[in-house]
């Protein structure tokens, strides 16, 4: 069947049938945003929107011959049923309800997709002041789609976008990045906090006197500075970025990477935990302890050509600031979290920066019973 590629009219539009499904099917935005850019004909969103106000708008279903019509219907249902584990009955009624090439407003329906579903496992509560229960970050049935996908209609693209939404879906620690900027000192009101953020959705918003509101996106894989080789960050930095450019916020936001990175630049150390939007872009940013406010944060940063180069303010004096945010993000302290002994994982990327995982070994492994 001929690959036909639908061009939305604008980005907004493709947001709110992301937002139709994921609530229809239950499942999170960044796997609706998958499906949709399939459906599309593109292998990632950050494929399709890039082409979004380029390229001229497809015809909708209601400006297309009926023939047309059924020959697109029918190449979405198979995409869906071979693709996505959809049955063809569920396939039909999705397209029915939410064709994304309509012109029709794109609204909330139910269907119940057991193979899509995602699934929540209850862990332990978290370290830090807040002391909430916190739930594990969303993860799909990847078993179940691969045995659905090992038969006709497998590809690769197929199985890189899925391999895209399982690290998209990991835990973020909501919580203990709550506690890290507010340690910093960052005004964070409460109720702006949501532990259940998605994927393109803030987590909380930091109140600034120079920015404004400040929407802090988490994101659950590790990047390190400069590295444009991975489509899943660029996937993370186009949804954020949609969100921050049709949201009523400040000046800037931040999105936060799973973890932090250090380098050594002319025998000072730097951390780096994510990036801030500048000039309407995502640019890389140190921080340290006396970043104390957004503002401070992104005044830094903004005269800064490269991080590589580092800069006297933003020296992370004997590694203070990266230690604290690796112990925090661990657990190490927390007094619900089982006493043993911690290793770390140290990685280095090929750009030069440093990853540290802090584990924790249950004095008893490896002891015989």
């Amino acid at each position: 069947m001929e690959l036909e590629r639908f061009i939305f009219s604008e980005v907004n539009r493709a947001q709110q049938w992301v937002e139709a499904c994921a609530r229809s099917l239950n499942i999170a935005r960044v796997d609706a945003s998958i499906i949709l850019a399939h459906l599309c004909g593109f292998p990632s969103w950050d494929h399709m929107v890039q082409n979004i106000g380029i390229v001229p708008p497809t015809a909708c279903d209601e400006a297309i011959e009926e023939k047309q019509r059924k020959s697109r219907k029918a190449r979405y249902i198979k995409l869906l049923t071979t693709g996505f584990s959809l049955d063809k009955k569920s396939g039909n009624h999705l397209i029915e309800n939410l064709s994304p090439s309509s012109s029709k407003p794109f609204r909330v329906f139910s269907l119940d997709v057991p193979e899509l579903k995602v699934s929540r496992e209850n862990e332990k509560p978290d370290v830090g002041v807040r002391g909430e229960d916190e739930e594990r970050g969303e993860d799909i049935d990847i078993d179940r789609i691969l045995e659905h996908l090992a038969g006709e209609g497998f590809d690769h693209d197929t199985m890189a976008n899925i391999l895209n939404s399982l690290r998209l879906n990991g835990e973020t620690y909501p919580d203990r990045w709550f506690n890290i900027l507010t340690y910093l000192g960052w005004d964070i009101p409460e109720e702006t906090f949501d532990e259940d953020a998605e994927m393109g959705e803030p987590a909380m918003i930091c109140l600034d006197d120079e920015l404004g509101e400040v929407p802090v996106y988490l994101c659950a894989t590790v990047r390190s500075p400069y590295d444009d080789s991975d489509e899943t960050t660029d996937l993370a930095m186009t949804m954020c970025m949609n969100d921050f450019d049709c949201g009523e916020y400040g000046e800037t936001a931040l999105l936060i990477w799973s973890g932090p990175a250090y380098k050594k630049i002319r025998k000072k150390y730097y951390c780096h935990i994510g990036m801030m939007v500048f000039d309407g872009e995502w640019i890389e940013i140190l921080i340290n302890k006396d970043c104390t406010t957004p503002s401070i944060t992104f005044n830094r940063n903004y005269t800064l050509e490269t991080i590589n180069i580092g800069h006297p303010d933003l020296i992370d004096e004997d590694q203070f600031l990266f230690e604290q945010i690796v112990h925090h993000l661990a657990g190490m302290g927390d007094p619900n979290v089982p006493q043993g002994n911690w290793h770390g994982i140290k990685s280095k990327s090929p750009t030069g920066w440093n990853h540290l995982v802090l584990l924790r070994v249950d004095p008893e492994d490896g002891e015989d019973d």
